[in-house]
């Protein structure tokens, strides 16, 4: 197919020939690659638009159809605004398709300049604007970079972070890289993490301390930064410095950063944003291009005290700082902290009880501060606390209270995942509440050694600004991260819901009910086809996949292993997911759009995972979009693609479904009222007219087909036959803002309109044809159907058990032939089907050893053909009885139908009768009601007029007229006796139906299967042995 493919596409005479590089255009890759998928589903999508969207005469006398299957620009921009619409956009600020601007698009991808030039788009034009730009999966104005949006606080925003970026790989084998900080940041992250130790030389150095991971310079990663910083964004960067470096080699840090990133390292506090109480972070739209450090601060510099350190004042800062340094660094102490934290935070309980320890502190102050070095985390230096302001790192949170009691925007909090999941789960809303004014970092546990990822919406959903992932590796967590990220311009920052940014708004992640000034979204999706999905394999084989749908965001919004496609086998160039059985997908209540996320994963037969699609919610597009598939780093997988049909409206409840219906079409609401109430008054009066008002539409349709089929042979166009059934991927309940209603049916009897016009004054008992369902109707009911199935699943459950007696069977007689022939239990066992299978085990058991080669056997000759006998008529003897159970179970699921089908006759003759009864009752009612009113009309006239002769002759016609209803009325029982000799007439037909299927199903059943029970026939469909 592919040699065709490319020979039809004329890049070469043959198709075995080299393709030259001039003839490879992009014009010859479209026309190969429309050969070889075809698209036989868009083909069904455009003769559709043909018949269901009429074009004007205008349209028609142009001559689009003359040739080849055409559609008209005020077709395509019916479909356009009907199909492909976002019904979420408004209408003033997205406004609908024109014929004008319909007209630019059918230029753009129509390559018939002539037709385009008429305003006529062909099948192959349609094809290349489904595939187009214009026709992207994602809005554009989500993609593209928001200045409008940047001048929030720095908290109100989702900032793309990196945990231990200096890693490659392993967190305690792997290897430390300076260039994978270009990388990170060149992808879009916009905070990195510096773990920075002394170094040799008096550099400083970043490595994973205490492990196995080598080093870096800190220097070189500096300079990496300052080249790399601002490529991809020019919103800050956040460096996350964790500081183990003691104060000579802090104050080179600090060098270091003045000296190589100049003046793009943020020193000062901006004049607007000074760091007070209750004063809130800068925008990023002020920062651009500025390198912000996160790292702790110490009050000493801010209160101009030095920062050398005396342990021989009571109650002196410096124990203090001693005693907060061991509560921050508890497990690198031991028993020690154990001791230390339970005394006084003053000099002299730490001198009695650690008496070794503070013997070399009291000689001088220059050795007090080099032990103190050596056995604690160093205090910040002024050098590098003057470089921290906007990200001040705070260790030992408390609790929300504190935090808010200081106010202070400035402080951001890092936790590990269990810490910060315990306050998601205890204190959702307090935890939300704070990062509204507060930043904070969440960093993957300990034990993730892996370096794998935590699900960040965990973390986000609770309005966590940094969830710092490993990027090096790139699983699910990483690969949401990546195409949450993709929006806004890869810009690494994206505005939070309002609900995460308001104080005024309440807000909890864990709620399922409508979140404030937010509307919960509904989507659909249809997967119909894939494009070109071979070339995700390197095996060379053909493919068989199907397709996974999620949903990640809130607790609540999260769908994973819920749905998926059947599995198109062996197609991997263009398999078709949907037909006519398939369901779609469907997301009834998406609580926050803008945290959710869309997976499209495309898997083989054995689960393993070749593309995938992340699509956020809130930037999707409504209608038949082509998804370009992606590999785990978000980048694309060449040509291959998903064709599927969007469907994403807001969210309606059920009980305002019908008011939502009148809002949006008031008119048709009205009458859908009047309907209920006439149907409630007169229902069989109600049918009838509905039956005729069909009868009188389905004349006049079938005039018009008529005469476009005329017109289409009078132009020597290709007319649309109409046995052209519908096209499966257009439905009329896909998409529609408003759920519609299914009309309900009656089962059993049908009531329907005789085919002649009876006069009317014809009895309404004479004007209805009750007709009994046909004994063909009855097998294909319902209950029939789910006998068959209940039969089918009788009958797999007999063969399997049938398969693991015959199993056992042979096991036995294998361990008796080889104990008898001295040897241990063959591995080779037979792999032949059935009975004859164990007669080829004999021989090889016989003759072969386990190794292949022939060999002698112990057992005689009467030995073995006595086993072999046996195993024989013991498989005679299953397979009978299995035959035996066979024939009973078909004899009672017979059975069983025609108990089923004489109840579905009776219900209906029931029903017939007293569906009878019911018209007879209302035609006799009705007419007493004319004869009455007639009655009261004239007597309501004789005193108006007040004429006797007048009132006399109308007393004699309202007599006349209620002897004539008498007389009707007198002709409804026999009339009602006719009918009903005719339903019996009916009903006594099916019985004997019945009885004679009844009786040829089981001569059938006892012809197939008593030769079988005699001669213990092996079944066909058998497993292997």
């Amino acid at each position: 197919m592919v040699e065709a493919a490319i020979k039809s596409a004329e890049f070469c005479e043959k198709a075995k020939m080299g393709i030259q590089c001039e003839s490879f255009t992009e014009e010859k890759l479209y026309q190969c690659i429309r050969i070889l998928t075809r698209r036989m589903e868009i083909n069904n999508i455009f003769d559709q638009i043909q018949k269901t969207r009429k074009a004007s005469m205008n349209s028609i006398n142009r001559g689009f159809t003359e040739k080849t299957p055409t559609i008209t620009a005020e077709q395509f921009a019916q479909f356009l605004n009907e199909e492909q619409r976002d019904p979420r956009l408004n209408e003033l600020q997205y406004p609908y398709y024109t014929v004008n601007n319909v007209q630019k698009l059918i230029g753009r991808y129509e390559p018939n300049a002539e037709l385009a030039a008429k305003g006529g788009l062909s099948i192959d034009g349609f094809i290349r604007y489904l595939l187009g730009d214009d026709n992207a999966i994602l809005a554009e104005e989500y993609l593209d970079q928001k200045q409008d949006e940047m001048n929030q606080p720095l908290t109100h925003y989702f900032i793309n972070s990196s945990h231990n970026t200096y890693l490659t790989g392993h967190q305690l084998m792997g290897r430390s890289s300076v260039e994978i900080y270009r990388l990170v940041l060149l992808s879009g992250a916009r905070s990195v993490e510096l773990d920075c130790w002394d170094g040799p030389n008096n550099e400083p150095i970043i490595t994973h301390g205490r492990t196995f991971v080598d080093s870096v310079l800190f220097k070189n990663v500096i300079h990496a930064i300052a080249e790399s910083a601002f490529k991809t964004s020019p919103y800050p960067v956040v460096l996350s410095f964790e500081n183990h470096c003691s104060p000579k080699q802090q104050d080179r840090m600090a060098q270091h950063c003045r000296e190589i990133f100049g003046d793009m390292l943020l020193i000062d506090p901006l004049p607007d944003y000074p760091l007070e109480p209750k004063k809130p972070l800068p925008p990023p739209s002020l920062l651009e291009r500025k390198i912000i450090i996160k790292n702790k601060k110490q009050a000493a510099v801010e209160e101009n005290i030095g920062d050398s350190i005396d342990l021989t004042q009571p109650k002196s800062r410096s124990a203090s700082f001693l005693v907060n340094n061991i509560q921050e660094n508890y497990e690198c102490f031991g028993s020690l902290a154990e001791r230390l934290l339970s005394l006084p935070a003053d000099a002299a309980s730490i001198n009695a009880a650690c008496p070794l320890q503070t013997e070399a502190l009291n000689t001088s102050t220059e050795s007090a501060n080099q032990a103190y070095q050596n056995t604690l985390f160093a205090p910040e230096t002024v050098q590098m606390s003057s470089l921290v302001n906007y990200m001040r790192s705070m260790s030992g949170f408390t609790t929300f209270e504190d935090a808010e009691e200081r106010a202070m925007h400035s402080e951001m909090y890092s936790l590990n995942e269990n810490r910060a999941l315990e306050l998601v789960t205890k204190h959702p809303v307090a935890f939300v509440k704070h990062n509204k004014r507060q930043i904070t970092r969440v960093y993957p546990k300990s034990s993730r050694i892996d370096s794998g990822n935590f699900m960040p919406q965990l973390f986000w959903s609770a309005g966590c600004q940094m969830s710092a992932l490993n990027f090096q590796t790139l699983d699910l967590a990483m690969q949401l991260n990546l195409g949450f990220f993709e929006l806004n311009g890869r810009s690494g920052y994206l505005l939070k819901p309002q609900c995460m940014r308001r104080m005024n708004i309440h807000f909890d992640p864990f709620a399922d009910e409508t979140i404030e000034n937010v509307v919960p979204n509904t989507v659909t999706i249809r997967v119909i086809s894939g494009q070109l999905l071979s070339t995700l394999s390197d095996k060379d084989r053909r493919l068989s996949t199907y397709v996974e749908v999620e949903m990640y965001g809130l607790p609540i919004d999260t769908v994973t292993h819920k749905f998926r496609t059947k599995t198109v086998r062996n197609n991997g160039i263009n398999p078709v997911y949907w037909d006519e059985n398939s369901s779609t997908f469907e997301f009834q209540k998406v609580v926050l759009p803008q945290l959710a996320i869309l997976r499209l994963i495309v898997r083989d037969e054995n689960g393993r995972t070749l593309g995938h699609r992340l699509l956020p919610v809130a930037a999707l597009r409504a209608g038949y979009r082509h998804i370009p598939l992606r590999n785990p780093a978000n980048q694309p997988l060449g040509l291959a693609t998903l064709f599927v049909r969007i469907g994403v409206r807001h969210f309606i409840p059920d009980v305002h479904t019908d008011l939502v219906q009148a809002l949006l079409d008031p008119f048709t609401a009205m009458q859908r009222q009047i309907e209920a109430v006439n149907a409630l008054t007169d229902p069989i009066e109600y049918l009838t007219v509905l039956e005729r008002r069909k009868e009188m539409l389905k004349n006049l349709t079938e005039c018009e087909q008529n005469n476009v089929e005329s017109f289409n042979q009078m132009n020597d166009s290709s007319s649309i036959s109409d046995n052209v059934s519908a096209s499966p991927w257009i439905s009329a309940d896909f998409e529609s803002p408003v759920a519609s209603r299914k009309e309900s049916s009656i089962s059993g009897i049908m009531i329907v309109p005789q085919p002649r016009l009876l006069p009317n004054g014809t009895s309404r008992l004479e004007r209805y044809d009750l007709r009994l369902p046909t004994f063909e109707s009855l097998l294909n009911d319902r209950k029939v159907h789910e006998l068959r199935r209940t039969n089918t699943s009788h009958m797999k459950a007999l063969s399997i058990k049938r398969q693991k007696e015959q199993d056992q069977m042979a096991k036995r007689h294998q361990r008796k032939f080889a104990s008898k022939n001295g040897q241990k239990e063959l591995s080779s066992a037979s792999k032949t089907n059935g009975g004859f299978g164990f007669a080829a085990f004999l021989w090889r058991a016989k003759h072969m050893n386990r190794s292949g080669q022939y060999s002698p056997s112990k057992m005689s000759l009467s030995d073995s053909q006595s086993i072999e006998v046996r195993h024989d008529n013991e498989i005679k003897q299953l397979c009978s009885k299995y035959w035996r159970e066979v024939l009973v179970l078909q004899q009672e699921f017979e059975n069983t139908v025609k108990s089923t089908l004489s109840s579905l006759s009776d219900q209906a003759y029931k029903s017939a009768l007293q569906t009878l009864d019911a018209i007879a009752e209302q035609e006799v009612s009705k007419l007493r009601k004319q004869s009455g009113a007639r009655r009261k009309v004239t007597f309501q006239e004789d005193d108006e007029q007040d004429n006797i002769d007048i009132s006399l002759q109308k007393q004699n016609e309202a007599s006349e007229l209620e002897s004539s209803s008498d007389e009707q009325r007198k002709l409804i029982p026999a009339q009602k006796q006719r009918r009903i000799a005719e339903i019996e007439k009916n009903f006594l037909l099916l019985k004997p139906s019945i009885e004679s299927y009844y009786a040829e199903r089981l001569s059938e059943l006892n012809r197939l299967y008593r030769p079988k029970i005699e001669s213990g026939e092996i079944p066909v469909v058998i497993t292997r042995l």
